[in-house]
């Protein structure tokens, strides 16, 4: 039981790299929870891209 608390609470960084025509982003390194889903780091880049977060070339 306590190992599963101990994996749940640790974080995952994520890196994203522009490929081909897309943006840079502002912050291309997160963290999350390394429980969630990957659905919720898709769910956040569709945010973050909605912003204006992103760099000029």
């Amino acid at each position: 039981m306590a190992a599963e608390s101990l994996t749940a609470s640790r974080k995952v960084v994520v890196h994203l790299r522009a490929t081909g025509d897309a943006p840079i982003l502002k912050q291309a390194k997160f963290k999350i929870a390394g429980s969630d889903k990957f659905g919720k780091v898709i769910e956040f880049l569709r945010r973050q891209l909605h912003r204006d977060t992103l760099v000029n070339h």
